[in-house]
């Protein structure tokens, strides 16, 4: 015990100086939750620690210094965060713990009052984390505080991945913040003000993937529609896409979550002309009430949201149109919900994410009237699910007997003699295990559909 306290009272030596005393290098380990651009961020902090002579080991393994990216969507994630920070007190009871993300951005003072935390980072600042973790002590009195409250006018913080643990497909973080303020999201609170990253750093950080072997690229960030905007320009994302697809020699680009009024004529004309494009679009619905979407505070209603959907097919009849949906929003009637079950029937989904709207302290619509029951909730939550199941079925049902290209990824989960992969419309395809075949696209023709994928054989 005292050999550990006195290497981790000496973590600030150097990884050369660290690892010739005590025969290994500082280890690290994190635990994330949340959103993809938080998966995307602690990588990329990984490979800062990595620099400064840290081993990234897996969480559950005794570790020199512990991070852990919150994130505070909702006040169960508040409540998750808190739990994963003394879970790794628990498991590290030695270690420097250092917490960051969303969460501890907007409520340092309650990670502060977590026994144990010595640094905390939040969505701002983590430039410095490596430097405050490696100055910080196992038994100062009070934790390191980095956060730094988000302004106008502030530039992306520069967070770079080469790596990571999926080889196959790889995410970038391309964009920070939000200006949207929708009724029931603390998001904009959490991540400050939209801002861009430079579309040089996001070509050279793909062609860096590429090199490495990544065949798919997802592009990422809290709001990938404003990219640009704080700078006033409204072609900037699409510049990026084409910039991204004639100078890197990427086979997949693939799209996070896109706003409706981003799909315009002239965008998805210059969109679909690009052959690594995917033709899976997430397109945030969250409602098919033009009442609800106004409480939301959306910047759209249904008329607007099916032109975009209309305007993709002109061009991909069978492109796989995603979305979100929250049921349950203060003031959402039988007869609203209706409306969205009408639209989701029209629209015809291969895919829905099914949420019940829970209050999140600090948002206007926390202190709606018309509050709905969580028993009305759930069962609105299971009839729209029914019917996203239903839908998703069709579409996967439609690819019998027909010639898919595949990006295999990992022998199955369920099947040890099977492999698993995607198709560029984000369809799940299995087919019989063939190592040789990871991280290559290969033809694949379906001959099965199940629930949520397809099964076929290599051709």
């Amino acid at each position: 015990m005292e050999e550990m306290q006195q290497m981790i009272a000496e973590l600030s030596l150097t990884g050369d100086a660290f690892e010739k005393r005590y025969g290994r290098r500082k280890r690290l380990a994190t635990l994330t939750l949340g959103c993809k651009v938080n998966q995307y961020e602690t990588q990329a902090l990984i490979e800062r620690f990595q620099q400064s002579g840290f081993d990234h080991v897996p969480s559950e393994q005794m570790a020199d210094v512990v991070l852990i990216n919150t994130c505070t969507v909702t006040s169960m994630s508040d409540r998750k965060s808190r739990q994963f920070i003394r879970r790794a007190r628990k498991l590290n009871p030695n270690a420097i713990v250092a917490v960051a993300g969303c969460y501890a951005q907007l409520s340092p003072e309650e990670v502060s009052r977590i026994e144990g935390v010595q640094v905390i980072a939040g969505t701002t600042e983590r430039h410095r984390l490596v430097d405050a973790v490696q100055y910080a002590r196992h038994d100062q009195k009070h934790p390191i505080v980095l956060v730094k409250p988000h302004e106008a006018g502030e530039i992306f913080e520069p967070l770079t991945v080469q790596e990571t643990n999926d080889m196959t497909r790889a995410y970038v973080k391309i964009q920070d913040g939000c200006n949207q303020y929708c009724s029931y999201c603390i998001i904009p609170y959490a991540r400050g003000p939209v801002r861009s990253r430079p579309s040089e750093a996001v070509i050279n950080e793909i062609q860096k993937l590429v090199a490495n072997g990544y065949q798919e690229v997802v592009l990422t960030g809290i709001h990938l529609a404003s990219y640009g905007k704080e700078q006033g320009e409204s072609e900037a994302l699409i510049r990026l896409l084409t910039s991204i697809d004639q100078m890197t020699g990427l086979k997949r680009l693939r799209l996070g979550s896109l706003e409706p009024t981003l799909i315009t004529a002239d965008f998805t004309e210059k969109l679909m002309m690009l052959q690594s494009v995917c033709h899976h679009f997430h397109l945030s619905l969250q409602s098919g009430s033009n009442q609800v979407l106004r409480g939301m505070n959306r910047r759209y209603n249904t008329l607007q949201y099916r032109k975009a959907v209309e305007l993709i097919r002109q061009y991909d009849p069978e492109a796989a149109i995603t979305t979100d949906i929250i049921v349950g929003f203060p003031g959402e009637t039988e007869a609203h919900f209706q409306e969205t079950l009408d639209f989701v029937s029209d629209i015809q989904f291969s895919d829905i994410h099914v949420f019940r709207y829970s209050p999140r302290e600090g948002t206007p619509a926390a202190a709606y009237p018309q509050q709905v029951e969580e028993p009305v909730k759930h069962e609105r939550s299971q009839r729209l699910s029914h019917l996203a199941a239903s839908m998703k079925e069709v579409y996967l049902k439609q690819l019998i007997s027909r010639e898919v290209m595949v990006l295999m990824e990992k022998p199955s989960a369920e099947r040890p003699d099977m492999m698993e992969g995607h198709t560029s419309y984000y369809v799940r395809v299995v087919a019989p295990l063939d190592e040789a075949l990871f991280q290559r696209i290969v033809r694949v023709k379906i001959h099965r559909t199940g629930t949520d994928s397809c099964e076929g054989n290599v051709v």
